[in-house]
Parts: structure tokens; sequence; C-alpha cells
């Protein structure tokens, strides 16, 4: 049952990153549309962990049980089940916009997502470090190339568009500089494991060269400030290591990279800099979500609006593709109401998350929580949040010091653990 456990967990957190909306959507699953059946409007990992929470139940009853009943879990929960009440009295109307599948999605599918985790020894997830961090150098350098050539290579609603940014494999410019950017925190802000802190450079100048092809002007501003941050900010506990100096001139590192690479002449840094002087009305789509919120009426705020008129009102306020923040998208759709547990449930929830992890966990939530607060991002349906949680819960495990040699290393004898436990640890229990 443990190593069944295992195997889902693997293939629900790879499918994750692997299984973008837009291959769905050529696969024929109809992810993106919302007129397509239920079922296949909701993510294929949402079902694999679904799944997965099942045999975890069975597997780690104990572990669960301790998951479910923290308070800042319990808090989100229902915060969840509130937006999903909302969510199934909206479809009863008839008159609906995804909003169930984008409860699921946004909300639901990270609470199980974290009650798994949570059944995950430490162990384990260190060892998935590595094939994560593989998957965003492909991110990285399938995003270059396609600011190189000038064309996306996975077909997507973003090509009927003006926009000529970078997709990569997550398929969306801005949910790609996001995670980027968490991931270059974590490179950076990281308490250093086997390898020395300096060996991450290569890895550190391709993505932050990333960033630029993807163009994400809050992730791109607010990236290296979260890093210069944490060079000040330096608590240890024991069996971690120190942050060195060298740890701590990390970002002026980053910083540097990014000055060469503002002043080559490389075209699609140009039109990622020229975005912040000449920012396509962005600006004022961001304005227009908080007049929007000031602009409807008392019961619409309180309760939401249906899609017809918050479609209207986004044609009459100039921004048809959504309100460009995401707490103010979520409180037009279910209503202040319902959507104020989820504003304190969960920042909660991921600071709880983050407390008796590494360092970089509680700069990766912070730089998520920033980021998302002024995009659309999770006000729509989107992958982001389970996506942070599982790079969190991964990245974010504590890297200990090793202890001293013992009696068997002193003789020169290696023990090694059984192949199986080197991909899904110790399943004796």
């Amino acid at each position: 049952m443990a190593r069944l456990f295992n195997i889902l967990f693997l293939v629900a957190t790879a499918s994750l990153f692997l299984l973008g909306a837009h291959l769905l959507d050529i696969a024929g699953w109809r992810y993106s549309d919302d007129s397509g059946p239920l079922l296949t409007r909701i993510h294929p990992a949402t079902y694999i962990i679904i799944l997965t929470t099942i045999v975890a139940t069975f597997a780690f009853p104990r572990r669960v049980m301790q998951a479910v009943s923290s308070l800042p879990f319990i808090l989100f929960a229902v915060a969840t089940l509130i937006l999903f009440a909302r969510a199934v009295i909206i479809m009863l109307t008839g008159i609906t916009g995804g909003e169930v599948t984008a409860v699921v999605t946004n909300f639901m599918t990270p609470a199980l997502y974290y009650v798994c985790a949570r059944c995950v020894s430490s162990e384990v997830l260190l060892r998935w470090e590595w094939p994560l961090r593989a998957f965003f150098v492909a991110n990285s350098l399938m995003a270059l190339a396609e600011r190189l050539v000038g064309h996306r290579f996975i077909p997507s609603f973003l090509d009927k568009t003006t926009d000529n940014r970078a997709a990569g494999l997550v398929a969306h410019p801005l949910n790609g500089s996001l995670l980027t950017g968490l991931l270059l925190v974590y490179l950076v802000t990281a308490r250093r494991g086997e390898s020395k802190i300096a060996n991450r450079l290569p890895e550190i100048a391709l993505h932050a060269a990333a960033m630029f092809a993807f163009g994400g002007r809050a992730a791109l501003v607010f990236t290296p400030t979260i890093m210069i941050l944490s060079a000040f900010i330096s608590g240890r506990k024991a069996g971690e290591a120190d942050v060195t100096w060298s740890q701590r001139l990390m970002p002026l590192s980053i910083v540097l990279i990014g000055i060469c690479l503002i002043f080559l002449p490389i075209e699609f840094v140009d039109s990622t800099l020229d975005r912040f002087s000449n920012d396509g009305n962005s600006a004022q789509t961001r304005n227009a979500a908080i007049d929007i919120l000031f602009y409807v009426p008392p019961h619409d705020l309180l309760f939401g609006m249906n899609y017809y008129d918050r479609m209207a009102m986004a044609k009459f306020f100039h921004t048809p593709a959504g309100l460009e923040l995401a707490w103010a998208a979520l409180t037009i759709t279910y209503g202040l109401l319902c959507v104020l547990p989820m504003m304190i449930a969960l920042p909660w929830l991921f600071y709880s998350m983050t407390r008796q992890m590494d360092r970089s966990a509680f700069y990766m939530m912070l730089l998520f929580l920033v980021v998302t607060a002024g995009s659309l991002a999770f006000g729509v349906k989107s992958l982001v949040v389970v996506q942070c949680v599982a790079m969190i819960q991964i990245l974010g495990q504590r890297k200990l010091l090793r202890r001293k040699a013992n009696v068997f290393d002193e003789l020169g004898i290696s023990v090694r653990p059984p192949r199986s436990e080197k991909l899904f640890g110790n399943l004796s229990e």
C-alpha cells in the first residue's frame, strides 16, 4: 500500500508540470473549454491526487489525521467548501462560467496534495528535487528558443493574440515567469547541501535569462527583491548549514546577470524592458479591477455577479481577459462573504507549511503571495497554487549537515540502502 501511494504521488506531481493546459486541449481533453464536459474540465492530476489521498488514508492514517487536524488546514478546508458551495449554487442558476471546476482546481486540489505531501518522508522528497529542477531547465531552454525563433512550440490561445512572450512547457508566460522565479529564489536562498552554492550559478543564469523570455514584470521585479531581502535574514536551526557570505552575495550576482542582459543587444530582452514603459494598457486593466469593486452594487459585491454581468462589466472597463487582480476576480465571481475566509486561510496555510522547512520555503511563499496578488493568477482556473505547494514541499525540505562518520565509514564499509529506497524511501511502516 505504501509503495502504491509513493508511485501515485510521483505520477500526480509529474502530471502537474508535464500536462499543461494546451497539451491537454491538443489531446482532446477539452480542459480549457468551459462548454465541454464537466469531467474533462478538471485536470487529470486532480483525479490522481484524489486516488492518492484515498490510498494515503489507509496507508498512513496517523499522518493524514495530523495533516487535516491542524487549524490552518481546517480553515483552508472550510474556506474551500464555502467557495465550492457558492460555485454549485451559481451552476444551478444555469448561468455559469466554470466556477465549480475553478474551485476544484485552484483550492481543492492543493488541499489534497498538501495532505498527501505530509505522508511522504523528507528523504524521498529530497530525491525528487533533481527531476523537478531538470524540468525547469527544459522549460527555460524552451522559452529562450521560442523567443529566438519567434513562435511557440505548443499551440495555444496566445497564438491568436499579439502577445509574443514565451510560454514554455508551463504554457503561459505569467505562470512560467512566476514558477521560474520560485525556482530562482530556491536556488539562491536554500542552505547548501552536498554541493557548494556557487555550483548553482550556471542554472541561475539560465533561469534569469528565461525570466526575460517569459516577460512577467511582477515576477521579474520581486524575484531579485526577495533574494536581496534573504541576504539580511539568516536564522539557523540545529543541524543546518550557515548562510555563508558567498550566499549572501548571491543576489548581487543575479542583479549583475540582469544588468548584463539589459545591455546586450538581445531583442526579447529589449521588448520585455519596453513593457515597463509601454505596458499595453496592462496598468489600466489593473486599475479597472479596483474600479469595478467600487462600481458594482453592494449586493453583487457581497454575493458575486453572474457570468454575463461579469463579462459585460469587464468589457465596459476594457479588461475582456478578466480582472487582473486575483482576489478582485474571485470577489466579483463568488462574493466577498465567500472569498474573505480564503483571503485569510491561503496565506496562513502557506506560512504554517513553511515554518519547519528550509529558509527557501518561506521566501518562495513570499514571492508567490506577492506576485499572485497583483495578477489574474488563480482568479481563474489555474494550477499555480498546487504547483507552488509541490515546489515548496519538494524543494523546501531541510538540508541537514551530515553527522560524523560512524564505525562502518571508519572501516571503509559501504552500507547502501535497498534499490527501492533510493526513489521511494523506507516503506516498512
